[in-house]
Formats: C-alpha cells, structure tokens, sequence
C-alpha cells in the first residue's frame, strides 16, 4: 500500500504488562511487551480487528525480537483492498502509517501488492500478494555471536528473501491495517528453516555462509568467489562492490531458483583497477543514482560502472525509473548472453572513456 496522510504523532512505548493479548494463549502470545493504538481491538478469539476507517490504520507492536524468538507470523482472516502491513520498528511507532512508510523509521511487507518498503512511501517490488488464508512472517536472523544482521519476510512458510536490517535497534514486530482488517498474530512463531543467503569462498578453503549479499561483498577479497542463493536479495539503496571479485547464482537449475538483486539505486562497480564478474544474476533497480550529472538518464540504472572492468554473463538486467548499464571513466565493460531491459530510460550508455 503506498503511502497516505493520516498519519498521527509518534509513540515512544515501552512495554507494558497485563495486556488483553496474554489471555490469547491460543495464539501463542506473550503476555508482556505488547502495545496497540486505539485503532486495533483485541477480540475474543485471539484475533486482532483494525477499525480506522479508510486509512486511518491501527497498528499492534510486540516485544523485541531475540536470538531466542527471532520471528513472527500474522494470518489473514479478514482482507482489505489496501492490505496489511507487516515488518519491524524500533520504540517509536507512528499512528495512521503502514510499515516501511517513512513517518517512522520500519521496514514493512504489504500484502496488497507484495511490496517491500523502506522509509519511502512506495514500495519496491518483492513477493507475491496475501490474501485471506495466507500467513504472513518476518523474523530476524542473528550471528553467532548474538548481532542482528538480516531480515527474512515469508508467505505460508515458505522464505520470499533477504533484507539487510535497516538499524540495530529496529527489532519489534509491528502490524498495521484499517477496517475490515482483521488477523491473528502468532508472536512466538518457530522460524522456518532455509539454507544461506549466500557464501563466500577463498580458493580451496570451504565455503563461508552469509545471512544477506551485502556482508558477504563487504567481507569478499580479491579473487573470491560470492554465490548467492534463489531467492530475492533486496537492497533499500543498492550494492556497492570494491574488490575483484565473482558474484554469481548457484550452478544448475536443481540446486536453486535464479537469485533476484533488487534495489531502491543500482549496483555500483567503484574502484580503480578492479575485476568484477557478474553471471547467472537477475538484477533490477526501481531508482537510479542521480549524482554525477546523470539526472537526464533517471538515475544510473542496474549496474552503473564507474572505474575498473567488469564481466557480465547470462545476467538479466533492468531499471524502472533509469538506464539498465551505464559504463563511465576508464571502465572496461564485457558483456555476453545478457538480456538489459525493460528499462525506463535506455539500455546502455557509454560516458566518457567507457569502453564496451
């Protein structure tokens, strides 16, 4: 659902004890940590009714996720043509504003369009719509050591993919809609088992695993190679990849579906001297980096190479809103059994002393 303008003034809450929700065992809920606006009522049967009208949505938060219960699950019961949003925040919550919206600083999945947003008031395409029936859930994943990393978002079970956590701190459930709305809430939800995002490997030693892309291009060196897992890897801004290094989809249809890069700007190869090798790669941008005088191009695009060389192979490449490649300075672009488009601007674009 995109943004609207109902929205109130932000909550700081605390957690609160004795709340109607305990008495829900049914539904597995806690019995502390749970706060709502006066827009969601708590009924009988464990469900929680959203009763704004239009798009005056109420909202429920429950307590922070752990490494010991680090996911939660709403099923829909009743549906509404603007949807329900699901994801996390952190203390402030904001009255008549959906997840991910930018009144407060969240994350949300819409069932609606299946859209993931992130501070803006529109979303960016990311898993299938929810209907009645469908339960929808987001849970964090954590490293050993006890560090939020990665956010998960999933439809009846089954993983849509990966997000890295927008903040330390945005750790509470959060779920927002307007009448008819109504769904159950499972606050202490088993959190589905599905392999890595990814894995990062160093010539003959063994792979490591990685919860989102973006850590494992972070920690990749030269000459790595960087396998990312079927699945949506989403981006709220884009990926900014400064070392030699392969990206690349597991080989062979049996083992994984085609990993989907999607970001809010492009995926930008940025450093003097370096070899970058994309293949087997679906990468879609929805905005487009406007800086460096590109603002007639609508942004970058999908894969914007700055400096450097960079090899594209059996990739799929499209920007929304901009231009799918655009190759500039001294960077040396390659390109083979590469489908660029749709795109909202051109294809590809050579500026300055780009060669392709």
């Amino acid at each position: 659902a995109e943004g609207g303008s109902n929205e109130g003034p932000a909550q700081d809450l605390e957690p609160s004890e004795g709340d109607p929700l305990s008495a829900t065992a049914n539904h597995n809920l806690p019995g502390a940590g749970i706060n709502k606006f006066a827009l969601a009522e708590f009924l009988a049967s464990g469900g929680v009714e959203f009763t704004g009208s239009d798009r005056e949505y109420g909202f429920v938060r429950g307590q922070q996720l752990s490494k010991e219960q680090p996911y939660f699950e709403v099923t829909i019961v009743v549906d509404r043509e603007d949807g329900i949003g699901i994801g996390l925040c952190g203390n402030k919550v904001m009255s008549g504003a959906m997840p991910g919206w930018p009144a407060y600083p969240s994350i949300g999945y819409h069932s609606d369009d299946g859209g993931l947003f992130q501070g803006r008031n529109y979303g960016m395409p990311f898993g299938p719509p929810c209907h009645a029936g469908d339960r929808m859930g987001c849970g964090v994943l954590f490293s050993a050591g006890g560090v939020a990393e990665t956010v998960v978002f999933t439809k009846n079970r089954e993983l849509i993919g990966w997000v890295p956590l927008p903040a330390s701190g945005m750790l509470f459930p959060v779920v927002a809609s307007a009448a008819p709305a109504v769904a159950n809430l499972d606050l202490k939800a088993e959190l589905p088992s599905f392999p890595p995002a990814c894995w990062v490997k160093t010539g003959t030693a063994e792979a490591i695993a990685f919860s989102n892309l973006a850590l494992a291009v972070a920690s990749a060196k030269d000459g790595d190679i960087v396998t990312a897992n079927g699945g949506v890897h989403a981006f709220n801004k884009g990926l900014a990849v400064t070392r030699s290094i392969t990206i690349c989809g597991v080989e062979g249809k049996e083992l994984a579906a085609e990993p989907e890069l999607r970001g809010g700007e492009d995926f930008v190869i940025d450093s003097k001297g370096i070899k970058v090798r994309l293949k087997g790669l679906s990468i879609k941008s929805f905005g487009g980096d406007k800086s460096a005088g590109w603002e007639e191009l609508g942004g970058a695009g999908g894969v914007c190479a700055r400096q450097g060389s960079i090899t594209i192979e059996s990739c799929k490449i499209s920007s929304q809103n901009g231009t799918g490649v655009v190759s500039t300075l001294l960077c040396q672009l390659h390109a083979s059994h590469t489908n660029v488009g749709p795109c909202g601007r051109h294809g590809i674009v050579f500026f300055a002393q780009g060669k392709g």
